[in-house]
């Protein structure tokens, strides 16, 4: 089992069970989450390394897609299947099973490619523009500082703490003062205004600088790490960018995702920008995207969500519920 001091690397290994089979080396991780499940980004970090494992060194993943199944119980350690679909000079394709005591949890896509010249190289611009990581205060001294004006009561501030400070225990974090999380602590403060009030929902975005705490060594370090960063977040943004949080509403957890990366080598031990915005919403279903850009204002990496978010029951729903049981 892990423990506090654990690094995030050591969080994300795996041990080698046979030739395809590996099995996480620590018990999933709670993080964000109001009921006893892991979070979305230890399956996906874990599963990464895994696949990263089995591939040729000049190989460079590109390419991350899959469907979360099934939540996964924070007691029992994950399985990761790997069978090889592609193996060729310039690719390597693996899928991977993620499955807990049996059940499939976690089913992915790998891609590998190897590095090549570019015929033309360009990159987007952030949505909005965010401070240096050099001008924002760190995730801790925001809360106390909002603690201390009566920005939060000390509730919300135990309720942030709850459902976020398994990041922070990874991640120094930076929250950009001109996004929206950084304004009302990730939705937990629900009451407060923010400079993206008026926006329509599609075009309020919040921005947050990342560089993991603990050096990275291996590539597949890097890139497990990548995928459990990028995952934080997406689900529930479209709550938190409308004054709501998830008590507000019924079933709220992503269903399918996209990591794409833009750069043969991702440095997690630099500073990252990662910006953040909801795209569409419909149906019960949300699409989210988290772009993560090099202080250089490269674009490293994307990760796209497609998360159910359903109503929150009425009352006399439930109570009718109750009965018929």
């Amino acid at each position: 089992m892990a423990k506090p001091s654990d690094s995030l690397a050591e969080r994300l290994l795996v041990e080698q069970l046979d030739k395809n089979s590996y099995t996480s080396k620590c018990l999933p991780l709670r993080m964000g989450n109001s009921a006893p499940i892991s979070y979305g980004g230890f399956q996906l970090g874990v599963a990464i390394n895994a696949a990263s494992i089995s591939v040729r060194p000049d190989h460079y993943l590109y390419s991350v897609t899959g469907y979360y199944l099934g939540p996964v119980s924070t007691e029992q350690k994950i399985t990761c299947t790997i069978e090889e679909l592609r193996n060729t000079r310039t690719f390597s394709t693996r899928q991977v099973r993620v499955t807990q005591t049996g059940r499939l949890c976690l089913l992915l896509t790998a891609d590998f490619r190897t590095s090549e010249a570019a015929l033309l190289t360009y990159d987007p611009l952030p949505f909005r523009k965010y401070s240096h990581w050099s001008e924002c205060k760190p995730s801790e001294e925001r809360k106390q500082e909002a603690l201390e004006n009566g920005t939060i009561t000390t509730k919300q501030a135990e309720i942030y703490e709850f459902f976020f400070s398994s990041g922070t225990q990874y991640w120094d974090v930076r929250p950009c003062p001109e996004g929206i999380f950084a304004q009302n602590f990730s939705g937990v403060a629900k009451d407060v205004q923010t400079t993206q009030q008026d926006a329509p929902l599609s075009d309020k975005t919040s921005g947050e600088w990342y560089r993991i705490k603990s050096d990275l060594k291996g590539r597949e370090q890097h890139m497990a790490a990548l995928g459990f960063l990028l995952d934080a977040g997406l689900s529930f943004l479209p709550l938190s960018h409308s004054n709501l949080f998830l008590d507000d509403a019924g079933p709220c957890s992503s269903l399918d995702f996209a990591l794409r990366v833009f750069v043969d080598d991702v440095d997690m031990n630099q500073w990252h920008l990662v910006e953040r915005r909801s795209l569409c919403g419909s149906l019960g279903l949300t699409h989210t995207i988290a772009n993560m850009f090099g202080e250089s204002g490269r674009l490293v990496a994307q990760m796209s969500q497609q998360s159910i978010l359903r109503p929150k029951p009425a009352e006399q729903e439930k109570g009718e519920r109750k009965e018929k049981l």
